[in-house]
């Protein structure tokens, strides 16, 4: 397993009691059996100030469908609940990710300088 790499995962509803087949993104191996993933969608929310246009240009794989990456969505998953792989970002879109993960990691004065430029 690498970093930039698109799993299908059984992604678990917030109460625990069931699974829905979601395609998430690596973001961070750990030691053991769990990973750092950020949620992929179809959907777009009326939020976008941390999602990311996933594209299928973007992507190596068996990417169906133009997505999203929401960065502000990020879970640990043990690897028992991995499907299988089934793709991969480009380079420039992990370092897109990564910039707009340090940018939430580091809150409000990144969402004062992000709001002037925009």
């Amino acid at each position: 397993m690498e970093v930039g790499e698109i799993y299908l995962v059984n992604f678990p509803f917030s109460d625990i009691s069931t699974t829905k087949k979601r395609p998430a993104l690596l973001i961070a191996k750990l030691s053991g059996d769990n990973n750092i993933f950020l949620q992929i969608s179809t959907k777009s929310r009326t939020f976008t100030k941390f999602s990311i246009n996933l594209l299928k240009s973007d992507c190596i794989g068996e990417i169906r469908f133009d997505s999203f990456i929401y960065c502000d969505m990020i879970f640990s998953l043990h690897n028992s609940l991995i499907i299988r792989k089934i793709g991969n970002v480009n380079e420039n879109k992990i370092i897109e990710v990564k910039w707009v993960r340090r940018g939430i990691n580091r809150g409000s004065n990144w969402e004062k300088a992000n709001r002037r430029n925009t």
